[in-house]
């Protein structure tokens, strides 16, 4: 949509969108990250077309399920893991390289990312984990059995919270103790994504946008 014009235009294949199920995008001009269940791809928002710029063939046929800006870094929730770009020095790394202690298996299939102040949470196979930007070392703070072994479609955190969207529902788990409220309502269906705005959660589902004062169920 622009803005400044006032219309909207329509990107499909043929001009650069990616094949399959768009799962998220990511704008970081000029480039729009693009990934899908087909793979990742670059749209450059001056020319509107694609462009490579070296890693596009490493997700080849690899779902991409969520990009993240992160300072001067992208971060890439995939298939086959999490993978780091880093703008300043382009190059991908894999975000497993910085295990510092014993590695955290089943790190694959990063459906979600966060981040917030100098931490990014992460949800995959492996459950949800937590990397600390300051001492560059990952920490496993929930098992996949804690939700339910839900595949986590969407996250939002605060302080205090991670709220978890999945094909059940919504589920809330409280960082200190662990504690874990489920919101498994079908009325809600899928929830796909996750915006907080205070005492106000708004979800996007499969069945439509809902509005949920989740603080008054403290």
């Amino acid at each position: 949509f622009d803005m400044d014009r006032d219309y909207w235009r329509t990107f499909d294949e043929s001009q650069g969108a990616p094949g399959g199920v768009i799962w998220d995008i990511c704008l970081t001009e000029p480039y729009l990250w693009m990934g899908s269940s087909k793979g990742l791809r670059i749209l450059n928002t001056m020319t509107f077309a694609t462009e490579s710029i070296g890693i596009e063939q490493i997700f080849y046929e690899v779902p991409v399920y969520d990009i993240q800006e992160v300072g001067n870094e992208i971060w890439i929730g995939s298939n086959a893991g999490l993978f780091i770009y880093s703008n300043d020095d382009p190059q991908l790394m894999r975000a497993s390289d910085f295990f510092k202690r014993q590695p955290i298996t089943n790190f694959t299939k990063l459906t979600a990312i966060e981040y917030l102040s100098d931490e990014i949470y992460v949800a995959g196979r492996m459950g949800l984990a937590k990397f600390d930007l300051k001492e560059k070392e990952w920490e496993v703070i929930a098992q996949q059995s804690q939700y339910n072994n839900n595949i986590v479609y969407s996250m939002a955190i605060n302080d205090k919270f991670i709220f978890l969207g999945t094909r059940e529902g919504l589920t809330r788990i409280n960082k200190r103790s662990g504690l874990v409220r489920d919101y498994n309502y079908t009325f809600l269906g899928s929830v796909n994504d996750i915006f907080l705005d205070n005492n106000i959660i708004w979800l996007g589902t499969s069945t439509g946008l809902i509005k949920f004062k989740w603080k008054k169920d403290l």
